[in-house]
């Protein structure tokens, strides 16, 4: 609630005597011009809408910072933007517009997947945050790990992620957890209870290596079938509305066998591009995920989100598709092509450990070069001792 008190003051110290018998004199003046009739009525009118101007003014509450935003996207509590990407190199604390907070603990990665006024969705790729959610908030917050996703909304509680389960833990509140690993789908998580979801780790084979300069999309091939054509044409409204909403494993269904791949060859959008990515990659199938985000970087090199596809992708390579000399190859794409400044750091550490599982003979030098640009990186100790061995 505003100080009032302030607030009369301040206005009466801008609106003093000689401005108000102003302001009436030349309410008067006009009202001389119409009949006479009407100049009273007039300007009794005038009077009663600067009298109310003046209450509202005075009563009606000030919007502070946080409320400005909640009807758009929700950003920092500084009213800076969230970064897409965020790496915690440390035990990270931070606070939203909307009094939301988290806290994210070393070696935490997570994405900003969506930010609306009315829904904001999370992927942690790993690690453990711990998320505090303003109840009664206007949006619906999501929490994606793999193929799970957390539903919630006011409510405290802690994520951690990890490549064969997550495990999540409400300490206020409850949330809904759902997906393919869950059983029955779905389940409710109430304060002072916890869940653990195993997954079931999928061997996909590696896809042949590509290098940047082969990242080219193969060429679009008609349907055999026209019903299946005419089904597929059906689809893109629903599979994006799923994954919109961070479900990930339906969009997945919906798409049908091959149905990334073959809706990849036919967008020409670099944004449904990466929605097709990450419903393959958030769905457990990181390997049909190399197509959309490979034909992102061949064919829209000055998207702004180039170099994050060609991040994204590396990092597919050398984690899931066991492939680090592709990853090395599109590390460095990725630095050409451009990197939040938050994952500049990230990719050089990623293109070291590329260089080293590879055995590439550069791996040292870039070693070096990584420790002397970053000497206080999270990266620094495993960097160092693989140069020693």
């Amino acid at each position: 609630m505003p100080d009032l008190a302030g607030l009369s003051a301040a206005f009466v110290d801008r609106q003093d005597d000689r401005r108000v018998r102003r302001m009436w004199r030349v309410i008067e003046a006009r009202q001389e011009e119409r009949q006479g009739g009407l100049r009273w009525s007039h300007a009794l009118v005038g009077a009663l809408c600067v009298l109310l101007a003046i209450g509202a003014f005075m009563v009606w509450p000030v919007p502070q910072l946080g409320s400005l935003t909640r009807s758009g996207t929700l950003t920092l509590d500084t009213g800076e933007p969230i970064p897409q990407m965020m790496e915690a190199d440390q035990n990270v604390a931070q606070r939203f517009s909307d009094k939301s907070s988290l806290l994210a603990t070393r070696g935490a990665e997570l994405e900003l997947l969506r930010n609306t006024g009315t829904a904001v969705a999370f992927a942690l790729r790993s690690g453990r945050v711990r998320f505090d959610i303003e109840p009664g908030g206007p949006r619906a917050w999501q929490m994606i790990c793999g193929p799970v996703t957390v539903d919630v909304l006011g409510t405290s509680f802690t994520v951690d992620c990890r490549p064969d389960r997550l495990d999540v833990d409400v300490s206020r509140g409850a949330v809904v957890v759902r997906g393919a690993p869950v059983v029955q789908g779905r389940r409710r998580v109430e304060a002072g209870s916890s869940l653990t979801v195993r997954f079931d780790i999928e061997t996909v084979p590696p896809p042949p290596r590509l290098p940047p300069a082969a990242l080219q999309p193969p060429t679009p091939q008609q349907p055999s079938d026209k019903m299946a054509g005419d089904r597929r044409r059906t689809l893109p409204h629903s599979w994006r509305q799923l994954a919109e909403n961070g479900s990930y494993d339906e969009a997945y269904g919906t798409l049908g066998p091959q149905g990334v791949s073959q809706t990849a060859r036919r967008s020409h959008s670099p944004d449904e591009l990466f929605t097709l990515a990450d419903v393959a990659r958030l769905s457990g199938h990181p390997g049909e995920a190399v197509l959309p985000l490979g034909k992102i970087i061949a064919q829209y090199p000055t998207d702004s989100r180039a170099g994050l596809a060609a991040y994204t992708l590396g990092k597919l390579y050398l984690r899931q598709l066991s492939d680090p000399a592709a990853a090395v190859d599109l590390f460095e794409q990725a630095e050409r092509l451009g990197l939040p400044r938050a994952l500049e750091e990230s990719a050089a550490a990623n293109r070291v450990r590329a260089l080293i599982s590879s055995d590439d003979p550069r791996a040292r030098a870039a070693a070096e070069t990584f420790l002397q640009k970053y000497p206080n990186s999270r990266y620094a100790a495993q960097v160092g001792i693989r140069i020693k061995r």
